[in-house]
């Protein structure tokens, strides 16, 4: 198996987690995000790459941390965090892109942890990896 080959890489990103996420649940995601940061090693390598994991609810947390982290640039116009975080039901999107030029990705995750959400960390870092790949360069906002 190619993956389990390459040697684990050393990037780890900086989690920044809502309180209604709990620890379990955070974890398996990070184990699982860890799969793909190893994957993408060899052509992908970050100085610096952050997450946010919340949930419904969450929307003033997330706003404090759109002002501290910068994330106004993570959301396509004319959307909210409340409309983002109330895409689905249970909450199961996610958003990638970079804030302050730090790739970052944000996920929404059900309350109660199935285990059926740890194939979205992977996805969006895959994405993060392609606009790093295709040279995308972000437009900061004013």
């Amino acid at each position: 198996d190619l993956l389990k080959q390459r040697p684990k890489s050393e990037l780890l990103p900086k989690i920044y987690s809502s309180p209604q996420i709990t620890k379990l649940s955070q974890d398996e995601e990070v184990a699982a995000l860890g799969r793909a940061i190893d994957f993408w090693s060899p052509y992908f390598k970050p100085s610096k790459f952050q997450v946010l994991y919340v949930t419904k609810g969450d929307e003033d947390w997330l706003s404090k941390k759109e002002s501290e982290l910068g994330l106004q640039s993570m959301l396509p116009p004319n959307e909210t965090w409340k409309s983002f975080l109330s895409r689905y039901s249970p909450c199961s999107s996610a958003v990638a892109g970079t804030a302050n030029e730090i790739p970052t990705f944000i996920q929404c995750k059900g309350t109660e942890y199935a285990g059926y959400h740890i194939q979205t960390g992977p996805h969006e870092y895959t994405h993060l990896f392609q606009r790093s790949y295709a040279g995308y360069k972000p437009k900061l906002t004013e």
